[in-house]
């Protein structure tokens, strides 16, 4: 059965500010990458959660950042945590809300069939620049640079 296309965010209760959540241009991601009739739930969860779901599906015991599900031809499921999430950006150099767009796109590619590698980095690398934001790997090697130059 082909989807009809539905997008929904749930935020779990308790889990602070969600004005960073609509700084992020979510839908228009979704639509370019998945495609408009994909049908797509982003949930938004705490630690606890986020750490059974890595257990469950990964068995590895802690929380991760993200977790995408396909659930069969055109719809799929993406969990977020986003303290696991900030913890990364600041390890990149990045803000919240470009590194939370990354994460999307990395989510979404996995929906689409895609595994950890260079031809998935490729496609990371191209939908950031479309959207405008830096690829974390790109953002460690313009700070190693950086660094370098201020040691000459």
């Amino acid at each position: 059965m082909r989807s009809s296309g539905t997008f929904s965010i749930a935020t779990a209760a308790n889990r602070g500010d969600t004005s960073i959540i609509k700084q992020l241009p979510l839908r228009r991601i979704k639509e370019r990458i998945v495609g408009k009739r994909y049908a797509l739930s982003l949930v938004f969860v705490g630690a606890r959660r986020m750490r059974a779901l890595n257990l469950a599906y990964r068995a590895e015991d802690s929380p991760t950042n993200i977790l995408s599900f396909p659930l069969g031809e055109g719809t799929g499921e993406i969990f977020m945590h986003r303290k696991s999430a900030r913890a990364e950006a600041r390890r990149f150099g990045m803000a919240n809300v470009p590194f939370l767009t990354f994460l999307f796109i990395h989510g979404l590619l996995h929906l689409k069939g895609y595994r950890h590698g260079s031809t998935m980095e490729r496609e990371e690398v191209r939908y950031c620049k479309l959207f405008s934001i830096s690829h974390p790997t790109q953002r460690v090697a313009h700070l190693s640079h950086r660094a370098k130059l201020k040691t000459m």
